[in-house]
């Protein structure tokens, strides 16, 4: 067996490690591109996508929407289906009251089920990203609007006292106001925006 030098030993552990090149697609074909729409629509970002090994980089996706005109009126779709997916999981979301108690004890230390505050707190700033989200990127549907009458005035809002409901039907009674609103926008425009050539392209 060959001795290693200590010269040698010490050059190799100086060698840098050859990095990890990660092979993904570059090279455009339509049918790649409606696999990237259909997973955006079903509820994952252009990034999420993109992190997947099979799938092109996302400064890829985004040159070939720069490049490729006619590309964006599928993306801003599957952009746009996105923000209806966000819509219904506002729904999931405030339904799910599974993880709303734990066990626990009383003042008397009796084992009783208590309020799981962190988890209404995790799932109240779920809805409230998604919802930012939905404005930000939706504010023709999904923005805050005041409800006016044909006659020009504002209307009469019927208000409930919200100081009497708990954290979770807040949350419900938001993510069910999210989704009349919606269904109301679509009967209105009669079919969803898509971007034209002059819009900018959104990205995550």
């Amino acid at each position: 067996m060959q001795a290693t030098s200590p010269e040698t030993a010490l050059d190799t552990a100086k060698s840098p490690k050859a990095p990890i090149e990660r092979s993904t697609p570059s090279i455009f074909t339509p049918a790649l591109f409606t696999v990237i729409c259909d997973r955006i629509a079903n509820g994952e970002s252009l990034r999420a996508v993109c992190r997947d090994p099979e799938m092109p980089a996302k400064s890829t996706v985004m040159r070939w929407l720069r490049e490729k005109p006619e590309l964006r009126d599928q993306y801003a779709i599957a952009r746009d289906d996105l923000l209806d997916h966000w819509a219904e999981d506002l729904i999931e979301i405030s339904d799910d009251g599974t993880l709303d108690t734990m066990p626990g004890t009383d003042k008397h230390g009796n084992e009783v089920m208590v309020a799981n505050h962190a988890n209404v707190q995790r799932d109240r700033l779920r809805i409230d990203a998604r919802k930012w989200l939905m404005s930000r990127l939706g504010p023709k549907k999904y923005g805050d609007h005041v409800e006016v009458e044909h006659s020009g005035e504002v209307g009469h809002v019927h208000r409930v006292d919200i100081t009497t409901l708990t954290a979770r039907e807040k949350m419900r009674r938001l993510a069910l106001f999210m989704l009349e609103d919606q269904a109301a926008g679509k009967i209105i425009e009669g079919e969803s925006a898509v971007m034209t050539d002059n819009e900018p392209v959104a990205s995550d």
